[in-house]
C-alpha cells in the first residue's frame, strides 16, 4: 500500500463499502456521516442488483436501449465496487503479510470472485451493440445470479444476516469439506447412472430392431435406430449433463420426475443416493444450526455485559 494513503481513511472506506456495522474508534465523532454514506452505498448496490434482474423482463427490441443503459451503469458501479473492495482488503485481512501480498491475494478470495463475476455479468449487453456470440452472452446473463450473493454481503449490516455470514466464515473448513465430498458423490453417481441408462437404452433399441433383419451398418438400420432412439429416449438419462442434474436432484431428495431410472442397476443406485442424501445434508444443516445458536447467545451475552457496564 502506498504510504500517502491514510490507513484511517481506508478503515472508514472499508466500513462504507463492506456495509460493516463496526465503526473505527477514531471515526466515532463522524459516526452519523459514515452511517449515512454506508446506507447510501448499500441502497445504490441493492437497487442496481434489482434492476439488473428487472432488465431480463425487457424483451422488446425497441426497449433495448434501456437494457444497455442499465447494463452499462451496473458495469461501472460494480467495477468501482470491486476496486474499492480491493483497495480496502488489507484492512480486513488481519494476517502479518505485507499489504502488497494482501492486494495480490484479494482477486482469488471468495468475495473477490463474487465481485468480479458481478461485474462481468454486465458484458451481456454487448449483444445489443452488434457483437454476435449467443453462447457467450448466455453465460454472462446466467452469472448475473452471482449478484444475489453480492446482495447478501451488503445485508450483513443487519444482525440476522451478519450472524449467518459469520457462521459460514467460522465453519468454512467443515462446510467446504462436506460440500466437496457431496460434489464427488454427485459426479461418481452421475457417471454410474449415465453408463447404466445408455446401455439399457441401447439394449432396448437393439431388441426392438431384431425384427427388421437389416445389417447393422446399413442406412436402413441406422435410420430405424435413430427413430427408435428419438421415440424411447424421453425421460432417459442420455448425456453427462442430464446425469449430473438427475444425481443432484436425487441426492437432495427433490426429484422433479422429468427423469426416472430404467436399468435395474440405476434403480439400486438411486435408492442409495436418496438414503445418502438424507444423511449427508444433515451434516451441514446441523453445523450451521448449532453455530447460529452459539452466535446468537454470544450476541445476547455481549449486550448484557455492555448494559451492565453502562449502569455501573
Amino acid at each position: 500500500m502506498k504510504k500517502h494513503i491514510n490507513p484511517q481513511f481506508l478503515e472508514i472506506l472499508n466500513t462504507i463499502v463492506t456495509s460493516d456495522s463496526y465503526i473505527p474508534e477514531h471515526a466515532k465523532k463522524n459516526r452519523k456521516i459514515i452511517v449515512i454514506l454506508r446506507t447510501v452505498y448499500l441502497i445504490i448496490i441493492a437497487t442496481l442488483v434489482f434492476f439488473s434482474f428487472f432488465s431480463f423482463a425487457i424483451k422488446q427490441k425497441e426497449l433495448a436501449s434501456i437494457k444497455v443503459i442499465i447494463s452499462l451503469t451496473t458495469f461501472f458501479v460494480f467495477l468501482a465496487d470491486y476496486i474499492l473492495h480491493w483497495l480496502t482488503y488489507p484492512v480486513r485481512n488481519k494476517t502479518k503479510k505485507s499489504n502488497w501480498v494482501k492486494l495480490l491475494i484479494f482477486p482469488f478470495t471468495g468475495v473477490g470472485l463474487i465481485l468480479l463475476f458481478s461485474t462481468l455479468a454486465s458484458f451481456s449487453v454487448l449483444q445489443y451493440l452488434g457483437l454476435k456470440s449467443y453462447n457467450l452472452f448466455t453465460i454472462f446473463e446466467t452469472i448475473t445470479l452471482i449478484r444475489l450473493l453480492r446482495l447478501i454481503l451488503i445485508l450483513k449490516v443487519f444482525t440476522p444476516f451478519r450472524v449467518f455470514i459469520n457462521v459460514f466464515k467460522e465453519q468454512r473448513v467443515v462446510l467446504i469439506n462436506t460440500f466437496f465430498f457431496i460434489g464427488i458423490l454427485i459426479i461418481a453417481f452421475a457417471l454410474i447412472i449415465w453408463n447404466n441408462e445408455v446401455n439399457w437404452l441401447d439394449e432396448q433399441i437393439t431388441e426392438k430392431l431384431k425384427e427388421l433383419n437389416a445389417p447393422v451398418e446399413s442406412q436402413e438400420y441406422k435410420k430405424a435406430y435413430q427413430l427408435a432412439y428419438d421415440d424411447m429416449s424421453s425421460g432417459v438419462v442420455t448425456n453427462f449433463l442430464d446425469a449430473l442434474y438427475y444425481a443432484t436432484i436425487t441426492l437432495t431428495t427433490i426429484g422433479y420426475g422429468d427423469f426416472a431410472p430404467h436399468a435395474a442397476n440405476s434403480k439400486v443406485v438411486v435408492i442409495i443416493i436418496s438414503i445418502l442424501g438424507i444423511a449427508v445434508f444433515a451434516i451441514p444443516s446441523g453445523v450451521v444450526a448449532g453455530a447460529v445458536l452459539t452466535q446468537i447467545q454470544d450476541l445476547e451475552n455481549s449486550k448484557r455485559k455492555k448494559s451492565i457496564k453502562e449502569r455501573e
